[in-house]
């Protein structure tokens, strides 16, 4: 039995020593995400694993719909427009 792992990075430095930090799912999904600045962003996710919501630190939010296949159909933005895709 081969078992493989997938290992997702908890932070990230970049050349100027400013960290970054990820938290990810189990089922490997991007949570949230934490600038050098302390900024969080978060992430909501549907049952199916698609990216639904960005909820940024100033309030800010992004929707994004699926239809019954799974494809993004509509996005909506910060200040409540929706664009169809």
């Amino acid at each position: 039995m081969i078992i493989h792992t997938v290992t997702y990075p908890a932070q990230r430095k970049d050349a100027t020593g400013s960290r970054k930090t990820m938290t990810w799912s189990r089922y490997g999904q991007l949570l949230s995400f934490t600038d050098c600045s302390g900024y969080v962003t978060r992430y909501d996710h549907d049952r199916f694993g698609q990216m639904t919501a960005v909820h940024r630190e100033e309030g800010l939010s992004q929707y994004r719909a699926y239809d019954s296949r799974g494809q993004l159909i509509a996005v909506k933005d910060t200040q409540g427009h929706e664009n169809a895709v």
